[in-house]
C-alpha cells in the first residue's frame, strides 16, 4: 500500500522480481529451484514476501528490501493461492493436495509450519476475508470431490 515496489513471481527465469511505480523498472532476485512460483503474500510492515511453489510444495520467506531468503518451509503440494494474517503472523496457503497449510512467524526470520488443516482433493482456489462478523479463509472445493462442489469456510482460531 505504502511501497515503491510492485512484486511478482517470474517462474519462467526461477525469480521474483521488484517493480518500480514510478519508472517501471524491474528488478530480479535468482531464486534457484523456482520454477513454478505460483503465488505471493506480502508482509509490507515486516519487509518479508511470501513466494510458494506450485509442484515443490515450497514456500520461500524472501527479504523485501534485499532479495536474500530468509527460510524456507514445506507447504502443501499445488499451493494455488497464499495468505498472509498480518494481526497473527500467519501464512495460509491452500492447495490441491487437499489442505490448508498455516505457518507461523516466531521471529523476523524464523517461521515454522503450525498446522495442515484438511479441505478436500483439488481445492486450490481460495479468498481470506475479514468482515465485522467473521474472519477466515474461503476455499472452493471443485466437483471432482464425492461430496460435489462446494464453498468452505474455514475460521481463523487464536
Amino acid at each position: 500500500k505504502n511501497g515503491t515496489r510492485i512484486f511478482v513471481n517470474l517462474p519462467d527465469q526461477e525469480a521474483n522480481g521488484a517493480i518500480d511505480r514510478k519508472s517501471g523498472e524491474v528488478s530480479r532476485w535468482q531464486v534457484k529451484g523456482m520454477k513454478t512460483n505460483h503465488a505471493l503474500a506480502f508482509d509490507e510492515a515486516g519487509h518479508r514476501l511470501f513466494s510458494a511453489a506450485l509442484q515443490t510444495g515450497k514456500l520461500w520467506v524472501i527479504d523485501s528490501d534485499s532479495g536474500r531468503i530468509v527460510t524456507t518451509l514445506r507447504i502443501v503440494l499445488g499451493v494455488d493461492d497464499i495468505w498472509f494474517d498480518g494481526g497473527r503472523k500467519r501464512i495460509l496457503a491452500s492447495g490441491h493436495a487437499g489442505f490448508v497449510s498455516v505457518s507461523r512467524q516466531i521471529d523476523r526470520d524464523s517461521y515454522e509450519l503450525v498446522a495442515n488443516v484438511p479441505t478436500a482433493v483439488g481445492a486450490g482456489n481460495s479468498f481470506y476475508l475479514r468482515s465485522r462478523t467473521s474472519e477466515g479463509l474461503y476455499v472452493g472445493v471443485p466437483n471432482t470431490s464425492q461430496g460435489g462442489s462446494e464453498i468452505l469456510f474455514l475460521a481463523v482460531q487464536e
